[in-house]
């Protein structure tokens, strides 16, 4: 039961980490910027068929 988590979940911890350290930002923030973006873009090209 006490089994915890491998290598690969640390480095990829320090690699987040290190990226909202350099880039100022989280990438969870650049990722829903995007996504609210591309649903912005859709919706205008379902308006302009209308």
């Amino acid at each position: 039961m006490n089994k915890g988590y491998g290598k690969p979940v640390d480095w990829r911890c320090l690699e987040i980490l290190t990226y909202e350290m350099l880039a100022g930002i989280d990438h969870l923030t650049i990722k829903i910027q995007w996504l609210f973006i591309k649903n912005i873009k859709r919706k205008n090209q379902v308006s302009e068929v209308l």
